[in-house]
């Protein structure tokens, strides 16, 4: 079509510069306006009940008549980053009773009032890739990484996140992002889980620990689990050097009786012939540990 485009279910004009309608069914509680759109149809989210997040990019010029009419069950709307709305329609967030909107810090004084509303400012908000951004909020004490593409490959120390490291305890990851800094995220020490949009083509989550889509490479396990006991999924085929490192909670791990490439022998994690060690439980309390002759290789981290 030589007029339309649509994306992700919802429909803008062809140069993505015009959002013209939000379906109403749409199964997303939370939904990302692309950067480059510049205006909002009237009535473009007319009515829709799932969704309780909208993230507004600093390109939007006008929010047109009634936007945000009958959405009851949004609570938060947020402002990236410094925004160039100039034109604000009648009623757009009609029928919406409690909802905040949220700014970053460093753009609380350019940010335009919408309606009279009060802001709320607790976001701090970045790039983490060429096409990726970050934001994350004080009150939620979330990370979200999101647009789409590649993040940087960042040291552990040097992700522009880190000096929010003592308030982050959730990393979320959009279904648009392709690879990741892994490291990045290893010395969040008060990380509780990763949560991945099961949209995702690339990545996948179960109990706040992060694997690739498919389950068969464990990238982290959340360190601050106060379990003891851990098992590895039967899926799982290899493990990222930094995965179990600093669990300290951790006394033994263990891996399903299916698992064809791993093994586990007192808590120990093998490979199948136990030549190379992937995992020492950091929280193991034996004094002593005998090595098996087997052992070829010890990988990096495995002790930590």
């Amino acid at each position: 079509n030589e007029n339309f485009i649509s994306k992700e279910g919802v429909l803008f004009d062809k140069g993505k510069e015009t959002l013209i309608a939000y379906p109403i069914n749409r199964q997303s509680k939370r939904y990302y306006i692309p950067e480059g759109v510049k205006t909002t149809r009237k009535y473009s989210f007319f009515n829709s009940q799932t969704i309780n997040e909208v993230i507004i990019p600093s390109t939007i010029e006008t929010i047109d008549d009634y936007t945000f009419k009958g959405c009851t069950n949004i609570y938060d709307i947020y402002y990236i980053r410094g925004s160039g709305l100039t034109t604000e329609g009648t009623g757009i967030f009609d029928g919406i009773t409690t909802f905040k909107i949220r700014v970053s810090k460093s753009i609380q004084s350019t940010i335009p009032t919408i309606k009279g509303k009060e802001t709320t400012s607790d976001l701090t908000v970045g790039v983490s890739g060429a096409t990726t951004r970050y934001m994350y909020s004080e009150e939620y004490k979330i990370l979200t990484i999101y647009e789409e593409g590649a993040m940087n490959d960042y040291e552990e120390t040097q992700s522009p996140w880190y000096s929010l490291n003592e308030g982050i305890e959730t990393v979320m990851i959009e279904s648009g992002i392709s690879k990741i800094s892994e490291s990045s995220f290893y010395e969040l020490t008060k990380l509780k889980k990763i949560e991945v949009n099961t949209s995702s083509p690339t990545y996948s989550s179960d109990n706040g620990h992060l694997f690739d889509k498919e389950k068969k490479v464990m990238i982290q396990y959340m360190i601050t689990n106060e379990q003891t006991e851990y098992t590895i999924p039967s899926s799982v085929e290899s493990i990222k050097t930094r995965a179990f490192r600093s669990a300290s909670y951790l006394k033994m791990i263990k891996v399903e009786m299916n698992n064809q490439y791993l093994k586990s022998d007192n808590g120990i994690v093998y490979d199948m012939n136990q030549e190379t060690i992937y995992v020492y439980p950091n929280g193991k309390e034996e004094i002593i540990y005998s090595m098996p002759n087997s052992v070829k290789t010890i990988t990096d981290y495995a002790f930590y």
